[in-house]
């Protein structure tokens, strides 16, 4: 919006004061845009909503700007702005589908829905054992229940045993609730026939996790 507001005035859109002045002028469009970086910096639940309302708001006054001017430079800066942010919140919306944005617990209450028998291990770096209750998971990741603390970040071993079976994964600590974790699935040991993806598999074949 600052470079069609500039390329319309005819002034370079590097101009720190002309953007200072653009940002302080709509008011609106800047708050939008200081929530969405919020929203997306913790990945909340409205985040796809937020980044629609900013996307619209910025196509709306720029359209706006051309109706008025007729310039097809703002025009086509307009449509690839429309056209890269949809791709953008397809992606995201991809994203937060994830099982890790979806721990179906809260601080006061685990929800075990038919994950109850799924009970495994974690190994920290420091080589500590944590037992953990899985909530959630999909083929890329898990979130955990346990009142125990865990680094973001970290790189931790997570181990299920399921019918005999011990199956062994390697993930990342991704996010943090209250009493549980996020676990990204990191790329799956390739010597370990019982990992992840092969238990998930299993579950979701027999109906234990759904798809």
């Amino acid at each position: 919006m600052h470079t069609c507001y500039s390329l319309d005035a005819d002034v370079s859109a590097i101009d720190l004061n002309r953007f200072i002045g653009i940002l302080t002028t709509y008011k609106i469009t800047t708050a939008l845009a200081a929530f969405l970086i919020f929203k997306v910096l913790f990945m909340g639940e409205f985040t796809i909503v937020i980044l629609s309302v900013f996307v619209l708001n910025i196509f709306y006054k720029v359209f706006s700007l051309f109706l008025v001017e007729y310039d097809k430079i703002i025009l086509l800066m307009a449509v690839i702005f429309l056209l890269v942010s949809y791709n953008m919140i397809l992606l995201l919306k991809e994203e937060l589908a994830q099982a890790i944005f979806k721990p179906i617990f809260t601080k006061e209450n685990f929800n075990f829905d038919g994950f109850c028998s799924l009970e495994g291990s974690v190994y920290l770096s420091s080589g500590s054992c944590l037992p953990v209750k899985i909530s959630n998971c999909d083929d890329k990741g898990i979130v955990i229940f346990t009142s125990e603390k865990i680094s973001k970040g970290e790189k931790v071993e997570f181990e299920l045993e399921y019918e005999g079976k011990k199956f062994i994964d390697n993930f990342c600590v991704e996010l943090v609730y209250p009493n549980g974790y996020g676990l990204k699935l990191l790329s799956t040991i390739e010597d370990n026939n019982y990992n992840w993806i092969t238990l998930y598999n299993i579950l979701k074949r027999r109906g234990i996790v759904s798809l």
